[in-house]
């Protein structure tokens, strides 16, 4: 199954979402159609798969970084520059791959998707506010801010980093921001 969802993966990156069929795919991955149809009902199914595999990586990164800032242990000022540095750093292994992602899956993720995501991203925000100071509903927002920049300046150095700014300065900037924003 693997072999499959790395074959669809350099194909998405190659190609693109609509060139990458069934049989290119298992054409690739070294599989008969029929062994490629055992794990996936389609194409779809496929990158649906991927696209789940590169949430988990994701999801499995934050909670990493952020499960000291939940446990009481850091705070959220000091994590959130490590995870935005952590999560450059796992995208940049494959832009291309990444950015397809983006913009060629965004129709398979569906409104449960959607819904989950968004379910997922407000517990996390409502975790870490309840470790900031002042009153819960600035801290909400203050969580969620930082929670949205993170998101933003993270997929925008991966996928369209400016090339007339320094990634290191904004990082740089996201920090002293970051530590402004959580006070």
């Amino acid at each position: 199954m693997s072999a499959i969802l790395e074959a669809a993966a350099c194909l998405l990156e190659e190609t693109g979402f609509h060139s990458a069929t069934t049989n290119a795919i298992a054409r690739r991955a070294g599989v008969s159609i029929g062994s490629l149809y055992q794990y996936f009902t389609s194409r779809e199914d496929i990158f649906r798969a991927l696209l789940a595999e590169h949430q988990a990586a994701a999801h499995a990164c934050v909670h990493r970084v952020l499960e000291p800032v939940l446990a009481g242990k850091r705070g959220p000022a000091k994590a959130l520059p490590e995870l935005l540095q952590k999560l450059v750093e796992m995208h940049r292994e494959r832009p291309r791959l990444m950015r397809a992602m983006t913009t060629e899956l965004a129709h398979l993720i569906g409104d449960d998707g959607r819904k989950q995501e968004a379910q997922e991203m407000e517990e996390l925000v409502t975790q870490v506010a309840a470790r900031l100071p002042g009153p819960p509903g600035v801290a909400l927002a203050k969580s969620w801010m930082v929670a949205e920049l993170t998101s933003q300046v993270s997929r925008t150095l991966v996928h369209e980093p400016p090339e007339y700014v320094d990634p290191a300065e904004i990082q740089a900037v996201f920090t002293r921001l970051v530590n402004f924003l959580l006070k």
